[in-house]
């Protein structure tokens, strides 16, 4: 019974997810669809169940999504591809499409995926590529500064506009080297594409340049070499301002970034919600099996939550979960391991290179951290315990027999144990016969 509420737990987390949860069987027909199919498609999941995949991809990249199916099938390392997907109503949906093959006796069955809808993505990416055109079209019109260098590489003209970009009177600029105005952090970069060139081909590069005032300018440089007699004596080229560019390009990536985060991180606590988890774990046991490296995983729940909730209220009940993951974070390796909230008061930790026993000790660390916790609110003092299960990658077993869902059954089974045993306790899968019961 227990197993059976974990794997319904599991199939929760898939049809919650706002990504596309796929089966295929070995010929490429659809075994089952996530609800979020619908969304980013526009067709029920019992509406494609036994049509192939294919079906929905748009014309021009099916030859490339049939390549990808039949390296997984091949039992070649997953691969994240983008394409596209037909709408229902006729208009192609960009995605990102990932897939990994099911092997039973060394035999590919079928394969499992997840389609990521990143057609906003593009959608942002092109209104950026057309807003650069449209102001490197006005900055070369504006603001471009012809130059002539000599052999040494000193400024022997420079264009009027230039007095007033940089901001240095034009006698100080003549006789002075190029790299002089040149950040000091982009020497290297263009010395080496200047190095690079040769006769007749045209330099091209950026670096930041600090104008009198101390305000900090980014600049493109074309420029070719000026050759006498065979001999080069010069060079001649144009600056053109891009500063207004860069700095819409840097506002538009953190705005990506930012808008990625938020898309895989949980609004209350701040750690990675339920879609990242379902997308990352089973890529974290693929790689695990690939390299044969450990992989642990820590299911914890927080001990009579509900309790909190009822005697102090919802508020407090929210403190708690965000004072119970700053806690965790403040053990857990920042760049090896990672947390996810599974739902509700639970959440799961993901181990990277930590085998069971060191596993149990992280776990052994966090109870007594929780346990240690006097939370305020209000003047009130509240003080938690959590329960934890914990189980390893089984570097021994096919792995056909290792999934994100058997190995979160296995978790939540050493946590169901946990509770049972008096709460506030640490249970591994060595204290429990899982035989048969997987």
């Amino acid at each position: 019974m227990r197993t059976r509420q974990a794997s319904d737990k599991y199939q929760r987390l898939v049809e919650d997810s706002c990504n596309a949860a796929f089966e295929l069987d070995a010929e490429g027909r659809i075994l089952y669809m996530s609800p979020a199919f619908e969304q980013i498609c526009g067709y029920a999941p019992n509406a494609v169940y036994g049509q192939p995949l294919e079906a929905y991809i748009h014309p021009q990249d099916r030859v490339r999504v049939s390549s990808l199916f039949s390296a997984a099938l091949d039992g070649q390392t997953p691969e994240l591809i983008s394409s596209r997907l037909q709408h229902r109503e006729g208009q192609p949906v960009t995605v990102n499409l990932s897939v990994v093959a099911d092997f039973q006796a060394d035999q590919a069955t079928g394969l499992h995926g997840v389609i990521n809808d990143i057609s906003a993505m593009v959608k942002t990416e092109e209104m950026l590529r057309q807003r650069e055109e449209l102001y490197r079209g006005l900055i070369e019109n504006m603001n471009d500064i012809s130059f002539s260098l000599d052999k040494e590489g000193r400024y022997t003209y420079v264009s009027p506009v230039a007095e007033y970009v940089l901001g240095y009177p034009l006698s100080e600029i003549i006789g002075s080297p190029f790299r002089r105005f040149v950040h000091a952090d982009d020497l290297a970069g263009l010395e080496t594409a200047f190095a690079k060139a040769v006769e007749g081909q045209t330099v091209l590069s950026e670096f930041r340049v600090l104008k009198r005032n101390g305000v900090l300018l980014h600049f493109r440089v074309s420029a070719r070499f000026i050759v006498e007699d065979g001999r080069t004596v010069g060079m001649n080229g144009i600056l053109s301002d891009i500063t207004l560019l860069k700095e819409n390009e840097f506002k538009l990536k953190d705005a990506l970034e930012e808008i990625k985060l938020l898309s895989i991180t949980d609004a209350l606590t701040g750690c990675y919600n339920r879609g990242f988890l379902t997308e990352h774990l089973p890529f974290e046991i693929k790689r695990a099996q690939r390299y044969r490296h450990p992989l642990s995983l820590i299911l914890c729940d927080l001990d009579h939550f509900k309790q909190i909730n009822d005697k102090y209220g919802h508020q407090a009940g929210d403190l708690v979960l965000k004072e119970f993951v700053i806690a965790i974070r403040g053990v857990i390796r920042e760049n090896m391991d990672w947390l996810a909230r599974y739902g509700g008061e639970e959440f799961l930790v993901a181990a990277g290179e930590t085998d069971l026993d060191g596993a149990r000790i992280l776990a052994e660390r966090l109870r007594m951290v929780c346990a240690n916790m006097v939370i305020d609110y209000k003047g009130q003092q509240i003080k938690i315990t959590a329960s934890f299960g914990v189980v390893s990658y089984d570097q021994a077993a096919k792995p056909e027999d290792v999934s994100a869902e058997t190995m979160i059954n296995r978790v939540d089974k050493c946590l169901y144990t946990a509770k049972q045993r008096g709460r506030n306790t640490v249970v591994c899968q060595d204290a429990i016969d899982f035989l048969g019961q997987a």
